[in-house]
C-alpha cells in the first residue's frame, strides 16, 4: 500500500470467520450506513460457508494475517447480473487498497466469463463514486431505498470492456432529487463522446476543478446556486436553461425533471456543434488555461 505496509489479497475462507466478524464489528456508524454491514453472527456464518456460497469473495489481510483490512464480493442473488460491494477498513483507506481489491476481483471474474456487474451507492459518498467510476461503472438508475428512505444510484459495469479514461479537471455535479442523476449522466456521456474521456459524476467538485452543475431548481437544495430569476443567455427559457456561473462553472438548470432533461439535450447538441474540445470549452466559458484544456483525448 502507499504507506509501505503489505496486504495479502486472497479468497475468503472458513478460517476467516472471527477476522470477518471483527472487521464488521469495528465499522463506524457512517461506514455501516454506506456499506450496510453484517452483524458478527452473520459475518461468521458467511465465512464458515464460503466454500458452498454461490459468490466470489476476496479479503485483504495484514502481513501477520491477524486482521482483515478489506473485503469485496460478487454475489448472484437471482438470475440477474451479480451484485458488487467493497469495504476497506478506515486505517487502510486512501492507500490504493480498494483499487487493488477491485482490480483483482474484476480481472479474475472477467477471465471466468462474467460480463455485467451492478452496485448501489449513495450519491453523497464521494470517494466511493470516484472509485467506482474509475473502475468502469456508469449510472443506470436512481431510486429511494426502502430501509433508509434516501436516494441511491444503481450503477453497472461491463467487465469485458476496457475501462474509460478519466477526464481530470472537470466534474459533473447533480443537484436535486430522483431523476437529476440520470440527467447528469446524459451530460457526462455527451462530454465523453466529444473528448474521449469520462468526467466523473460527483456530489461536490474537487478543489480547483471546473464543474458543470445539473440542477432541478424546483426543489430546495443543500448547495444553493446563485442564479437570477430569469437567467440570461441565448439558451435560456422560462423553465430550463444553460448559463455560465463564472469562469469555470456552468449551470444546466431546469424547473422540474422534464425541463432539466430538455436543457441537457440542448447541451449535448451544443457540444456536437463544436469540433474540438478547445472550441466547446471556449463556448461554455470554462477557462482554456485550466488543466482541463491541456488534457486531450
Amino acid at each position: 500500500m502507499r504507506d509501505g505496509r503489505v496486504a495479502l489479497l486472497r479468497r475468503l475462507c472458513a478460517a476467516d470467520a472471527e477476522r470477518l466478524a471483527a472487521f464488521f464489528a469495528d465499522l463506524t456508524p457512517r461506514e455501516t450506513y454506506y456499506f450496510f454491514g453484517l452483524s458478527e453472527h452473520e459475518a461468521r456464518n458467511l465465512a464458515a460457508n464460503a466454500v458452498e456460497d454461490p459468490a466470489y469473495r476476496l479479503v485483504a489481510v495484514d502481513e501477520r494475517q491477524e486482521r482483515l483490512l478489506g473485503y469485496t464480493f460478487l454475489q448472484w442473488r437471482h438470475a440477474g447480473i451479480p451484485t458488487f460491494g467493497v469495504c476497506v477498513h478506515r486505517e487502510a483507506q486512501s492507500l490504493g487498497l480498494g483499487r487493488q481489491l477491485i482490480d483483482l476481483l474484476f480481472t479474475t471474474a472477467a477471465a471466468s466469463g462474467v460480463g455485467r456487474v451492478a452496485l448501489t451507492v449513495h450519491p453523497d459518498n464521494g470517494p466511493a463514486l470516484r472509485l467506482y467510476q474509475q473502475a468502469g461503472f456508469r449510472l443506470v438508475d436512481e431510486f429511494i431505498n426502502s430501509h433508509q428512505g434516501v436516494k441511491q444510484y444503481r450503477m453497472e459495469a461491463d467487465l469485458q470492456r476496457e475501462r474509460p479514461l478519466p477526464l481530470e479537471g472537470l466534474a459533473i455535479v447533480p443537484i436535486g432529487g430522483v431523476g437529476v442523476g440520470l440527467a447528469a449522466a446524459a451530460v457526462q456521456q455527451a462530454v465523453e463522446l466529444q473528448t474521449g474521456r469520462l468526467p466523473l459524476l460527483l456530489s461536490m467538485p474537487p478543489s480547483g476543478s471546473a464543474a458543470i452543475f445539473v440542477a432541478d431548481l424546483s426543489l430546495p437544495s443543500a448547495h444553493p446556486i446563485p442564479v437570477a430569476t430569469q437567467p440570461p443567455g441565448p439558451h435560456g427559457t422560462a423553465k430550463g436553461w444553460i448559463t455560465r456561473l463564472d469562469q469555470r462553472h456552468l449551470l444546466i438548470g431546469g424547473v422540474g425533471i422534464p425541463a432539466l432533461s430538455a436543457a441537457c439535450r440542448r447541451f449535448s447538441r451544443l457540444l456536437r456543434s463544436h469540433g474540438t474540445p478547445k472550441a466547446w470549452l471556449d463556448s461554455l466559458g470554462l477557462s482554456t488555461a485550466s488543466p482541463l484544456a491541456t488534457r486531450r483525448p
